[in-house]
């Protein structure tokens, strides 16, 4: 038996704060997560394809909490990016002239750290999945 989608939609949903889900029904929440979770797949499952084979509901293979925790991840890149490029954040960005503490600008610029943050963290979660699937043989590197 695989890993279920429920189990790595459960993991996102405890790793991010999202009012606008308890206005989804529960399969409107599920398929948006799942829409998260195949553009995160999109990026990491590169790194071992027959590891993320998926049915529909699940994975036929079992998933690890190292696994899920890199999807999971790469799913909170994914959910941020509709508020980085967002037309009414660049809509304040251009009409703005207050340049405040709290102004859309600083909202912007820390959106966009946030966004870098998360996706470093993604890319350096993938890069040693990676490297830990490496084996050493006769002193070369295969994978």
């Amino acid at each position: 038996m695989g890993t279920p989608y429920t189990e790595v939609i459960d993991n996102f949903s405890k790793m991010i704060t999202e009012y606008k889900l308890t206005e989804l029904s529960e399969e409107e929440r599920d398929g948006w997560m799942t829409a998260l979770m195949n553009s995160a797949l999109a990026k990491f499952q590169r790194t071992n394809p027959e590891k993320f084979v998926r049915d529909g509901t699940e994975f036929e293979n079992e998933l690890d909490d190292l696994e899920i925790d890199i999807i999971c991840n790469l799913m909170i890149v994914e959910w941020l990016k509709p508020y980085l490029f967002s037309v009414d954040n660049l809509e304040n960005l251009m009409t703005t002239k207050d340049w405040a503490e709290y102004s859309p600008a600083n909202l912007l610029r820390q959106i966009r750290e946030t966004y870098d943050l998360a996706r470093l963290q993604s890319k350096n979660m993938v890069k040693n999945y990676t490297y830990t699937l490496r084996k050493y043989k006769r002193g070369e590197w295969y994978d």
